[in-house]
């Protein structure tokens, strides 16, 4: 239990530095605050950051209460999201340096390791449900709606695979529904493998 709480606060510090450093490094660009948290927040990397900091800070105070199997699940399969995101849609396409290299090895490779690895070692397993999937696809794509009207009165895209002006919505609606698409199907795998691995504990 003393181990588990020790990594929930490792990994809301990983989140939180990840998430400093991506700010330090726009703050230097921009020069401005209210415009570092502008560029920041329209991320969904950054927004998932805070959130995954949040609920793993809360649960230093209040573990039974705010770190439920089902609330876990969510941001073990939406950090995943992210990296995976980042890696087949977004690598290559420019290199960090400084502030943003930092940020991007902690939130792209470091969370999207350590949280589903928390989920395996500390959550608690046999409490997910089938339809639990479905639900946790809700804060993807309210964020997809957010990213395209913000570009729409922007003319600014988070993600050059949203970007209607340079893709077109065709391209746009494709890789959206592909990625929601493998987004449900993993949360259905892990349901899956929450069931075996609860069956097995049982039988153990």
């Amino acid at each position: 239990m003393i181990a588990c709480r020790l990594a929930a606060g490792a990994i809301a510090l990983v989140a939180m530095a990840g998430f400093t450093a991506g700010f330090v490094a726009v703050f230097g660009r921009t020069g401005s605050l209210a415009a570092a948290a502008a560029v920041m927040l329209s991320y969904f990397t950054n927004i998932t950051a805070l959130l995954v900091a949040g609920l793993f800070l809360a649960t230093l105070v209040r573990p039974a209460r705010w770190l439920s199997s089902r609330l876990l699940a969510a941001a073990a399969l939406t950090v995943v999201l992210v990296g995976v995101v980042q890696f087949l849609l977004l690598s290559g396409t420019k290199v960090p340096r400084g502030g943003d290299a930092i940020a991007d090895l902690l939130l792209h490779v470091v969370l999207p390791l350590a949280v589903p690895f928390y989920w395996l070692a500390c959550g608690v397993k046999g409490q997910l449900r089938f339809h639990d999937p479905l639900a946790w696809t809700l804060y993807p794509l309210a964020y997809l709606a957010f990213a395209l009207v913000r570009g729409e009165a922007t003319g600014r895209y988070a993600y050059p695979f949203i970007d209607v002006a340079r893709t077109g919505w065709h391209m746009v609606i494709a890789h959206a529904v592909a990625i929601t698409v493998a987004f449900i199907a993993t949360g259905f795998g892990l349901v899956a493998l929450d069931g075996f691995l609860a069956r097995r504990k049982d039988g153990a």
